[in-house]
């Protein structure tokens, strides 16, 4: 960016963006050394984050996680990593009464500022947990982008009790 350089094939960050980045080329050494350093950097934190999603994926299908992983992942736009984030931040979902309670104990609940017959309402709360409130957001963004794929129709497979109220394994 230093040099006037950007990316203008798409969204930074893409598969696009990476080749780019990747075919980028200094005829100062020093210049090509630091690019080269960076890029082994982000290679290096990819693998780190590849290995972590790989053991996450194995805790998952341990008993104490497997069943609840399953009903979370049978929702559109929970993966594996998104249902054990819930799981390990929510601790027991049946302490929630209903959705509501869920909702407010996450924060994504509209503030209110109503007086008499007056009622304002506002943005979400924002209060509670940020981490499970930020996952769950981004489900919701998976959710509204995304189609029902094979692999969640499998996952939801065996499944009984889906409903809050019959669900006695969250």
């Amino acid at each position: 960016m230093r040099r006037g350089w950007r990316y203008r094939g798409g969204k930074n960050w893409s598969q696009g963006h990476l080749r780019w980045v990747k075919s980028l080329r200094f005829e100062d050494e020093r210049d090509q050394m630091v690019l080269d350093e960076y890029r082994l950097a982000l290679a290096e934190q990819t693998e780190r984050l590849n290995r972590l999603n790989e053991k996450i994926e194995e805790v998952s299908k341990h008993p104490t996680y497997d069943t609840r992983v399953r009903y979370l992942m049978a929702l559109k736009g929970i993966r594996v990593l998104t249902a054990m984030t819930i799981i390990a931040e929510a601790l027991d979902l049946r302490r929630f009464t209903d959705a509501p309670a869920f909702m407010a104990a996450i924060g994504v609940v509209p503030s209110e500022e109503s007086s008499g017959e007056v009622e304002r309402r506002g943005r979400i709360t924002r209060t509670g947990n940020s981490h499970i409130r930020r996952v769950m957001i981004e489900s919701a963004w998976t959710y509204q982008h995304s189609s029902v794929s094979e692999k969640r129709a499998e996952s939801a497979e065996g499944l009984t009790g889906r409903g809050s109220r019959n669900c006695t394994t969250m």
